[in-house]
């Protein structure tokens, strides 16, 4: 992350990262109309494509201020296109969620949440469990959902909560061995299933698109509580 504010490196990461996310939109939405893909597929497309993107901002060390106005205008264009019912790559959907206008905002948050480790542990472990764990529950709880119930009026499975926490189980014990954590093996497993029940439990409470802020956040809370 820059701390000095060079103003043309900023526009020219700005640009770049502005047209990579606008590529995706794009791609999506060709998906959704030319070929006719469902809209939960198209959805699911931008969630994992712009969050891989969003995993190499370590690389190019925007200022803060940069991916703060980045995630802003976005959430901001989003929640317009969502009261318009435009994007419907991303909007069309057979339920109500602000998720993808929160999505940029869980971006912004794994951003200044890394700032206290230099992108490592507290950037990459919420992000990724963000980008990839809810795609695995969706995933595994419309084709396995083993048995549905509801919570506050919205669906939810015992699939996709098994598939959320082992997901995200293996996401944190991944990340912490890749950046060689000092952790003893017996204190890396207890706070890894801690970790994974946490998220989980915070998925499955979090309706409307809430998850796609809120999953992040707790993260960054647990590992703070396990002193990161």
């Amino acid at each position: 992350m820059s701390i000095e504010f060079d103003f043309k490196h900023e526009v020219l990461l700005s640009l770049g990262f502005t047209f990579a996310f606008g590529t995706m939109f794009l791609v999506s939405e060709l998906m959704y109309k030319r070929y006719q893909l469902n809209a939960e597929l198209t959805r699911k497309f931008i969630h994992i494509s712009c969050g891989c993107i969003a995993l190499l901002i370590p690389i190019f060390h925007p200022h803060l201020a940069t991916i703060v106005a980045l995630g802003t205008v976005f959430s901001i264009l989003t929640w317009l296109m969502l009261r318009k019912g435009q994007l419907p790559s991303v909007h069309a959907v057979d339920r109500i969620s602000i998720g993808s206008v929160l999505y940029p905002l869980g971006i912004v948050a794994c951003t200044i949440f890394g700032l206290r480790d230099n992108y490592q542990i507290c950037f990459f472990i919420p992000l990724t469990t963000l980008v990839f764990s809810d795609t695995v529950a969706a995933a595994v709880g419309i084709n396995t959902p083993l048995k549905k119930f509801k919570i506050m009026g919205f669906t939810k499975s015992i699939g996709g909560c098994l598939g959320f926490f082992l997901s995200s189980l293996i996401i944190y014990w991944g990340i912490q061995m890749y950046f060689l954590s000092p952790l003893t093996s017996s204190l890396l497993i207890q706070q890894g299933l801690i970790f994974a029940a946490l998220t989980t439990v915070v998925e499955m409470l979090s309706v409307n698109g809430w998850d796609d802020l809120s999953v992040p956040t707790i993260s960054f809370a647990i590992l703070l509580a396990f002193g990161f």
